[in-house]
């Protein structure tokens, strides 16, 4: 049987200081759902149609490369003796605050020129320091994103 694909446009994240960042999709399939930390300040740029000669591209970002990127803080994984209904509300807790710390970091990144309409700048600053603190940053204590955060909720197989 034929199947027909039809172009969607990406949702639209954040628009600050006329910088538009969109959604990117798994297999930039819009069915597929958005990807967590994956963005793109192009609309026709995505995971896998990327627009520009550049590998990587400049276009498409993971926000935890970001410099002014961090992280709610983390609680305790819920396995043997922390698998307990107070860590599963505070994971519950966290799953909630993450997307107002990766608009906080999108929106500061582009404060510092860091990301602009064209993407990310070649001299972009490495995760250094913290930034100062700021009403675009996340209510918790800012810690740095360990590698080994999940990219889904513990309740989800």
């Amino acid at each position: 049987m034929p199947t027909q694909t039809v172009w969607v446009e990406p949702e639209l994240l954040v628009e600050h200081q006329g910088v538009r960042v969109f959604n990117t999709y798994k297999e930039d399939d819009y069915d597929l759902g958005a990807q967590r930390y994956w963005f793109t300040v192009n609309s026709l740029c995505g995971e896998l149609d990327r627009l520009c000669d550049d590998q990587p591209c400049r276009h498409v970002f993971d926000v935890r490369e970001l410099s002014t990127w961090w992280a709610p803080e983390q609680p305790p994984y819920c396995i043997d003796a922390n698998d307990t209904p107070e860590n599963h509300a505070a994971w519950e807790r966290y799953w909630e605050l993450e997307p107002t710390a990766i608009h906080a970091a999108i929106t500061a990144a582009i404060e510092r020129g860091e990301l602009t309409a064209h993407g990310r700048t070649e001299g972009a600053a490495k995760k250094t320091e913290p930034l100062p603190q700021s009403s675009a940053q996340v209510e918790s204590s800012p810690a740095p994103v360990p590698a080994s955060i999940p990219e889904k909720r513990p309740d989800q197989d």
